[in-house]
Formats: C-alpha cells, structure tokens, sequence
C-alpha cells in the first residue's frame, strides 16, 4: 500500500498499532484510580463520579454496531483519522476539570474506543495480510499490557508530578497515533463497490 514504507514506516506502522492497542482499554481503567483526587478537584463525592466508568460502556452498547457502516462509507484513512481525532478531543477535555468536560471527554472516549474495536481487525488485515496473527497479538498484547503497565505506574506517577499529570499521559498517547498516522496513512481513491475509499498498493491491487 502507498503508506511509506521502508524502515521507518514499518517501524511507524508497529507503533501505530501498539499505541492503538494502549488506547483501547487505558483511559478507561486508568481513570477509576484516580477518582479520588479528582472528587476532590470537583468537591463531589466519589461515589457521584460512578458515570465516569458508566459512560464508556455505555457508548459501546451505542456506537460499536455504526461502526461498520461508517468504516464501509470512509474507508480506513478518513475512519481512523476521524477516531483518533476524536479520542485525541476527549483527552484534552479532561484535562479541563469540570464536571461537563469530563462527562463529554469520557463520552467522546469510549466513543473512540467503540470505533476502534470494530476497526482493528479489518485493519490488520488490510494492512498486514502476511502477518495478520503477529499484529493482532500485538494490539491485544498492547491492550492488557497497557492496562497492567498503567496500574503499576499511575500511584507513583501521581505521587511524583501529581495525580492530572496522569490525564496529560492519557492525552499523549492518542496525540502520538494521531501524528503516526498522519504521515503515514495512504492515498485513498473512491471505492465503485462500497462507497468506501479503498488503498492502492504499489502493486496494483486494491483493499477497501
């Protein structure tokens, strides 16, 4: 396909797909560990901030069956860019802490994470037909190592930089897919069968 290839753009595309795997479950798990301070923030009691791990199921249940019709209708280039963009949205209104903020950012979050789960298989696939076993287990593997990773990591982080620096990581990581993505993601032409965008690769065969 006509994403830069060579060294540099495999070794994008592997950081891709571990940063995809990382978002797919860390902002969710990440944030109960920190619902404490951020009761505190917000001078609500825990308890009331039950919602913030509600919603992302929530907006599963909602938008994991579009997905589909949305990534036949954009094809993977504008559908990824698009979920990135919006998990990259959600990240950065939570670092805006307010009640509101942090309802829509977790919202537009799980969201994102909806998206991405339906997409990722379709992905690998398309991307990686002779590796499709590798890069599925390395997302997979990204997504509980992440969780596992972020449960270590989080009480030292916050004992250190304080617990919204944690937020600020969780805003990195779809910043840094995002970035990827852009330099690497190929030409799109329209697809004449399903309305998507299929990718040309430079051996002339087409995937949508």
């Amino acid at each position: 396909m006509n994403w830069k290839k060579g060294t540099l753009g495999a070794s994008g595309m592997l950081v891709l797909v571990i940063l995809i795997g990382l978002m797919l479950r860390i902002p969710i798990t990440t944030l109960p560990l920190m619902l404490g301070d951020l009761a505190n923030k917000l001078e609500v009691s825990k308890s009331s901030l039950g919602i913030l791990t509600t919603l992302p199921l929530i907006m599963f249940m909602l938008f994991s069956s579009v997905a589909s019709t949305i990534l036949k209708k954009w094809g993977f280039k504008k559908s990824l860019l698009g979920t990135l963009a919006i998990l990259l949205v959600g990240s950065l209104l939570r670092l805006i802490v307010t009640m509101p903020t942090m309802i829509i950012g977790t919202s537009l979050i799980g969201m994102g994470i909806a998206y991405l789960n339906v997409y990722m298989p379709s992905f690998v696939t398309a991307y990686f037909p002779s590796n499709i076993g590798l890069y599925t287990s390395v997302y997979t593997f990204s997504m509980m190592f992440g969780v596992a990773l972020f449960n270590v990591i989080t009480a030292p982080i916050m004992v250190w930089a304080g617990w919204w620096s944690m937020l600020i990581v969780l805003a990195i990581t779809p910043l840094l897919a995002l970035i990827i993505w852009l330099f690497l993601m190929p030409k799109s032409t329209k697809c004449s069968l399903c309305g998507g965008h299929y990718l040309s690769n430079h051996h002339g065969s087409n995937h949508c």
